[in-house]
Formats: C-alpha cells, sequence, structure tokens
C-alpha cells in the first residue's frame, strides 16, 4: 500500500507536519509515500491571499525527513502544480535545478477563479458550461512546457459543485474526454485515481461502487481502451488520518477494468506496482 498525493503543512491547505504524516504511512504498513505540496503560481497571478511555498526550505526540510525515515518507509519529495497558462513562465523558474521524485499537474483555476469557490460557478450560466469550460482548462495543462509526471484528480470541480448533482460522467464530455485521455497515453503521462473527492460511506453502496474517486470509473475505463496504462493512487489527504483513503476499494475497482497496478514515481522514473 502506497499514496502518491498527500499534503503537510508546507501547503496553505495542509494541516499536517511531515513526521506525523510519514508516522501514520508507516503505522498503516506502507512502504512508499509521497509529500506532493501545492506551489500555486496560479493562486499568485489571480491575487488570492494565499501563504506561498516557500520551496527552498521545503526542499531542505524533505532532504532532512527522507534521511530520518529512509529505514522505515521511502519518503518522496513531490510538488503539485496548480496549472494556469499565464503561470508557465513562473514554473519553469521555480522547478529549474530542483530535484523531485514525481511532479503532478493540476488545474484548480478556470476563468479566472478556483472552482473550489462560488465565485467560478457564479460567472458559468448552467452545469455543463461550468464543467466543459473545466475540462478544456484540462486539455490544455496537458501541454504545458515544463515537465510533469502526474496529470491530477480530473474531476476536481465536482469537489464543492453546488448542483444537486455534480456528477461528471464521460458520456456527458465524450469527446473532450477522448482527446485528454488520448493526449495523456501519447504523452505517456500516468492519470491519478484520486479518491478524496467521494466520501463513499456517506452515499449508497451503489453510489460508492462508482464513484471510488475522481475520475470516474467510466473515464477509467474509457482511458484503459485507449491503451491507457499508468495510473496513480492519490488520497489527496491533508490530514494524516485521510492518508490511503479507500485504498483497497479502489485497487480492486482498477484491477476489475484491466489495469496490472498502480504507477508511483521516485526520482522522476515510474515504478509498477502490481495488484
Amino acid at each position: 500500500m502506497h499514496d502518491s498525493h498527500v499534503h503537510s503543512i508546507f501547503s496553505d491547505d495542509g494541516m499536517e507536519a511531515v513526521e506525523d504524516v510519514a508516522g501514520k504511512a508507516v503505522a498503516l504498513g506502507c512502504d512508499y509515500v509521497a509529500i506532493t505540496d501545492h506551489l500555486n503560481r496560479d493562486y499568485k497571478i489571480l491575487g488570492y491571499d494565499n501563504p506561498e511555498l516557500n520551496l527552498s526550505a521545503y526542499l531542505g526540510e524533505m532532504q532532512r525527513f527522507k534521511s530520518r525515515y529512509a529505514d522505515k518507509i521511502r519518503l518522496a519529495t513531490g510538488i503539485e502544480l496548480g496549472y494556469m497558462k499565464s503561470a508557465n513562465s513562473l514554473y519553469m523558474k521555480d522547478l529549474r535545478g530542483k530535484n523531485f521524485d514525481v511532479i503532478i499537474n493540476s488545474v484548480h483555476c478556470v476563468l479566472g477563479s478556483e472552482v473550489y469557490f462560488a465565485e467560478y460557478f457564479n460567472k458559468c450560466p448552467y452545469k455543463h458550461f461550468a464543467y466543459l469550460e473545466y475540462l478544456k482548462a484540462v486539455r490544455e495543462s496537458l501541454d504545458a512546457p515544463y515537465d510533469y509526471d502526474i496529470v491530477g484528480h480530473i474531476g476536481y470541480i465536482q469537489r464543492n459543485a453546488p448542483y444537486k448533482e455534480p456528477d461528471m460522467y464521460y458520456d456527458e464530455f465524450a469527446e473532450i474526454f477522448d482527446d485528454i485521455l488520448r493526449t495523456i497515453v501519447k504523452k505517456d503521462k500516468c492519470l491519478e485515481v484520486n479518491s478524496k473527492t467521494y466520501r463513499g460511506a456517506q452515499k449508497s453502496s451503489d453510489f460508492a461502487r462508482r464513484h471510488l474517486s475522481v475520475p470516474d470509473v467510466d473515464v477509467l475505463r474509457r482511458y484503459r481502451e485507449l491503451g491507457g496504462n499508468k495510473i496513480s493512487f492519490g488520497s489527496d489527504a491533508h490530514r494524516a488520518d485521510n492518508l490511503c483513503y479507500n485504498y483497497d476499494a479502489v485497487a480492486k475497482a482498477m484491477k476489475d477494468i484491466g489495469f496490472k497496478g498502480f504507477t508511483r514515481y521516485y526520482n522522476r522514473k515510474p515504478e509498477l506496482v502490481k495488484f
């Protein structure tokens, strides 16, 4: 068991110290966990008043923690970039000369707003428009000029959407989903299976089975049909107690689709962990 998408107090929204995350991972029996704290240059451009990641301090501390826990668990130093086209030059500057084990490229901001906030949905006349604009931004993010490994949480927009039915289904957006998924395959990137957005225990068992993660199971099935092989598991935990959330259920669903295992990264090199 492992987790490729976890946050610590180095993120502006993280709740746990790195040592607490590592301690919880060891207690769970994990052999690998990636700390992938937020580098929100998109927020900076949009003027959000969030503390920025001190990249040098973060990298220094992660190196120290990796040495401290070397005999117990493999800690990976990661970063999550909030894609926005106008932030590309900032990310390229930030990443130059820096050594990471894994880089996640994610979309949080669309049409000048963070899609977690009501201000984004207030700009959109209806759900289909809001989601389509988000997916267009995801597609654009795949052509980012900086290097990355994992395409993070496609479907993040659902997390705080105000709609009675917030689900994003493949059939509703088949054309752009196919473009996104084919591009991920062509670029040999890894598609994240993120278990945070839905909390199945709060829903019916049928709902829980269908909505184990983002992207939705139907999207992941289509990715496999199009030749996609690389998927990563990420809980997106901001608290240590959510580490590896729903890992076994997600792993079983991915095995049933036909994936061989989850891919994780160390020194930017992929490693397949078979189911």
